[in-house]
């Protein structure tokens, strides 16, 4: 019974992640027709910055908050959060600005974006904490949906790349304020005990630091050709790298359920049964879309996205194959989170990032950073990460 009612929660927020990627997805072909590869290789690198703003917030409790929740009560992490968010938001578009990545204009619409997505994604971590995984699911699918047809109206207005920085802040800053309104109805303030907020910070930063180090490293594995790549390269790489993502919402979604439900709990007999059983769910799932992936014809990207983003369905076959061992990583990643053993999933990405690092090397003294080569170092570094784990 126990199992059942897992995978019916994990269907049902498969589902929901399933509406948000769709979403996602749109907002995606949207930026490709309308602005063409090179613009939408500049709106891949915004997408970037306001990750890794994110990442490094979260090093004062980000994944971790559903884990914290057991101990704190939400609200005494939330005001420390939101003040480091404040912070790095600045110092990451400051830097990206002063290296010229950015704009003026850009780097300051970037800079309030970068703080209402970590006001959101907190507040989503605490919906999770609370076990309102409907609400969690409304939530994100709402607001994919919102940003979405955001990204379209300010386009048709002729606004260009920056439209999409005006859709970003429409969307987080209304989601995030919905979310406050929410959880002050559903987590009433009386029902919080008093917490001393310089013990709440250590153990958040302590808690948080290495799970953001694992976020920080995967971003880096992942998106290493972002570091090395022209604009149009991007747009094609970033596509390609958005499409293999997906298939990770079935992982996610399983992975997410069992966090939220067993965090702070010691593992049975019967949780490691239970979890491997779902994992072999999720590999058989997961080598279906594989096999499909390698069947869909070249042309297909073409049509989708337009002319300028031949080379899609190539670095896709090769990256999909390379998640079926990531999505291994990433379950195990929330069953060793689930139980405080963050660092185990440290030295996984580790390892992975060193042998991409060392494959794009390799590659790069023989032919230059040329992409495919960058993309098989990069799915080079995903496999080792789930064999690792």
């Amino acid at each position: 019974m126990i199992f059942a009612g897992m995978i019916r929660l994990a269907a049902y927020s498969w589902l929901a992640k399933l509406t948000t990627a769709l979403c996602n997805f749109g907002t995606i072909v949207l930026l490709s027709r309308l602005l063409g590869v090179t613009e939408r290789g500049v709106c891949a690198w915004y997408a970037v910055l306001i990750a890794i703003s994110l990442l490094i917030t979260d090093i004062a409790a980000g994944g971790t908050v559903v884990y914290l929740m057991q101990q704190f009560g939400w609200r005494a992490m939330r005001k420390i959060y939101l003040f480091c968010a404040i912070g790095i938001g600045f110092a990451v578009t400051g830097a990206a600005f002063l290296l010229g990545s950015v704009q003026y204009a850009e780097a300051a619409l970037l800079c309030v974006i970068a703080f209402f997505n970590a006001m959101f994604s907190f507040q989503n971590h605490v919906l999770l904490g609370l076990k309102q995984f409907r609400l969690f699911n409304i939530s994100t699918s709402v607001a994919a949906f919102t940003l979405f047809a955001a990204t379209y109206f300010f386009l048709q207005l002729g606004t260009g790349r920056q439209g999409y920085l005006y859709a970003m802040l429409l969307v987080w800053s209304m989601a995030s304020f919905a979310q406050h309104t929410l959880l002050q109805r559903i987590s009433p303030y009386v029902d919080e005990p008093q917490t001393n907020q310089w013990a709440v910070l250590k153990k958040m930063v302590g808690t948080g630091f290495i799970n953001q180090l694992v976020q920080l490293l995967g971003l880096a594995n992942n998106r290493f050709p972002f570091f090395w790549m022209k604009a149009g390269m991007l747009g094609v790489f970033s596509n390609s790298l958005a499409l293999a993502e997906a298939m990770m919402l079935l992982p996610g979604s399983i992975g997410q359920v069992y966090y939220s439900q067993h965090a702070g709990q010691e593992p049975g007999l019967k949780d490691y049964r239970r979890f491997a059983r779902l994992m072999v769910v999720n590999a058989g799932l997961i080598a279906v879309a594989v096999v499909v992936i390698q069947l869909l014809p070249e042309s297909f990207y073409t049509l989708l996205f337009g002319k300028g983003f031949n080379g899609v369905g190539t670095y896709l076959k090769l990256l999909s194959f390379s998640m079926l061992f990531y999505s291994m990583y990433m379950m195990l990643s929330y069953w060793q989170s689930a139980h405080g053993k963050f660092y185990i999933n440290l030295y996984c990405t580790i390892f992975s990032l060193l042998i991409t690092c060392v494959f794009s090397l390799l590659f790069y003294v023989k032919h230059g950073w040329v992409l495919q080569n960058l993309v098989t170092a990069v799915a080079g570094g995903l496999v080792v990460s789930g064999v690792s784990a």
